[in-house]
């Protein structure tokens, strides 16, 4: 068995960095054409060169400098094979065929100014109801005050009532 150099091996692990970075871009390529749409924020990309320079920190998507790993007699020719057949569909889709959908319009719609009227009215009703509560509580607070001081009261009378000597009425012979 031929063992490799030192230099064809550094070579190896050099590459792989640069496929994996390659393989990425292309799979992600790949789902977004399935999905049919692309990122807004995405640039056009229409070539192998500008996939090549594409850099994507949100994605971890790294552009690779050597020229050598999207060649077409290179090692990573099934990836450059697969981008290749993306490239026109994906054109397509950045070109507004199929973008991907915006964000919501930050205009509100009739039916949010309706409901936001109706959320409005639903607020100071019941603020008012609030308000109709706690006067309830203060006026039954009070006629509980009332009701006690009325029988503390009655309870004081019923002591001096007892502390009364009951009077007798004379009778005449007359009767």
């Amino acid at each position: 068995m031929i063992q490799p150099t030192k230099s064809e091996a550094m070579a190896r692990i050099r590459k792989k960095p640069a496929r994996a970075a390659f393989e990425a871009k292309v799979v992600i390529l790949e789902d977004w054409v399935k999905a049919g749409a692309v990122p807004t924020h995405v640039p056009r990309l229409r070539t192998l060169d500008d996939v090549r320079l594409w850099e994507d920190v949100a994605l971890g998507l790294k552009a690779w400098t050597s020229f050598s790993v999207a060649a077409p007699s290179g090692p990573n020719y099934d990836l450059r094979l697969r981008l290749k057949a993306l490239l026109p569909r994906l054109s397509a889709l950045q070109e507004g065929i199929a973008r991907a959908p915006k964000l919501p319009s930050l205009r509100k719609t009739e039916a949010q100014r309706e409901m936001e009227k109706v959320h409005r009215a639903l607020v100071i009703q019941n603020e008012h109801l609030l308000q109709d509560i706690n006067k309830i509580r203060q006026q039954l607070s009070r006629e509980i005050t009332m009701r006690k001081i009325a029988e503390v009261e009655r309870d004081e009378l019923k002591k001096k009532l007892g502390a009364v000597i009951p009077l007798r009425i004379a009778r005449s012979d007359d009767d």
